[in-house]
């Protein structure tokens, strides 16, 4: 893993796969678009043995981190997260929302959580294995979420 530029901003965006699907998308043309000028950024797949997308940005350093479930994937992450250093960490999957909402206070008070819910948790709450305590854990921790706002674009998508 390169270590970044120190004046750059290091954005770590944590993602399930790469595979066909909305989200998946989202995060490829944030790789490939971003500036990298401004941001030095890593992106940590848990999961990239099959990737339908592709980061054809060459300034964007890609991670397979090797686990089907982020479950398994805790203290790799965790890990990364600490090997990196990031100024934000950028999630966009329900349950890797939920599991740094949970374990923030194990990370650095200086990093900044910015969280993407890729559906309407509501529903995807009942398609969980347990959804009553997937409801209880959303109402829970959703509070200690940081939603930024930028007041310049990081980057220009062509849809």
């Amino acid at each position: 893993m390169n270590l970044p530029d120190r004046s750059k901003i290091k954005l770590l965006i944590f993602t399930p796969t790469l595979q066909c699907g909305g989200s998946e998308k989202y995060v490829t043309l944030l790789c490939n678009s971003i500036d990298t000028e401004r941001f030095s950024v890593c992106l940590i797949v848990l999961n990239n043995a099959d990737p339908f997308y592709t980061i054809k940005n060459t300034a964007v350093e890609v991670i397979d981190l090797g686990e089907k479930r982020v479950l398994f994937s805790l203290t790799k992450i965790k890990t990364t997260v600490k090997k990196y250093q990031p100024d934000i960490i950028f999630t966009t999957a329900n349950h890797l929302n939920l599991y740094f909402v949970i374990f923030r206070n194990s990370f650095s008070t200086k990093i900044k959580f910015v969280a993407r819910e890729s559906s309407i948790v509501s529903i995807n709450n009942r398609r969980a294995k347990l959804p009553t305590i997937y409801n209880w854990l959303t109402r829970r921790y959703s509070t200690g979420l940081i939603l930024l706002f930028a007041s310049r674009p990081i980057c220009s998508m062509t849809l």
